[in-house]
């Protein structure tokens, strides 16, 4: 490679042509089969977003609606990792790549066993992602079974960012984890300016 910004490599999956009939698929799925939703707030807001629901409890989406929640998607997304270097910027188009999150089942390397995941292996797979330079966030993988269900993913958190400095990807099981894992995050951080800062 000769240096310049245009030979750094580049994955493309889908030509524009394929990607057009990607999303006009989509758009036909979600306005024709919709999506079951079972939140009765997510449905008042779907409901406020000019989507209905149907006989069979299923949110169809008007291909208006779901052009404008498109286009309230920032076209640059920046994440940062626990010193506020930026570590993803999506403007460079750079792949990047991270773990996958919130696998069912883990494969211990060691005795070549098929078990629930653990605490430790959280925080094992937060080192490995720490070390590996061409994995640029860093994921639980699975949930610390040995918890209760209701602290899994804080705890699973707290693992990932005592481990790593990289960006964090995780899921919780509801908003009443997610904010408990947000809490913690803006606590780490000095406060909620620092979390956004």
């Amino acid at each position: 490679m000769d240096g310049h910004p245009d030979s750094r490599p580049r994955l493309r999956l889908l030509s524009p042509e394929h990607s057009r009939r990607v999303q006009g698929a989509s758009f036909r799925i979600l306005a024709e089969t919709g999506v079951l939703v079972r939140d009765a707030e997510a449905l008042r807001a779907l409901a406020g977003a000019g989507c209905a629901q149907g006989a069979a409890g299923r949110v169809r989406f008007p291909p208006d609606a779901v052009s404008r929640a498109l286009e309230g998607i920032p076209r640059r997304l920046v994440l940062f990792d626990r010193h506020g270097r930026a570590a993803v910027d999506t403007a460079d188009r750079v792949p990047r790549f991270a773990l996958g999150a919130n696998c069912l089942r883990t494969l211990d390397w060691r005795t070549g066993e098929q078990r629930s995941s653990t605490l430790a292996d959280i925080r094992e797979t937060a080192r490995l992602c720490e070390k590996l330079p061409n994995l640029e966030l860093a994921a639980t993988l699975g949930n610390p079974n040995e918890l209760p269900a209701h602290e899994q993913a804080l705890a699973a958190v707290r693992a990932l960012a005592e481990n790593t400095r990289k960006p964090l990807v995780f899921a919780a099981h509801d908003e009443v984890e997610d904010e408990a894992i947000w809490g913690w995050l803006a606590g780490q951080a000095g406060g909620w300016r620092a979390l956004a800062d």
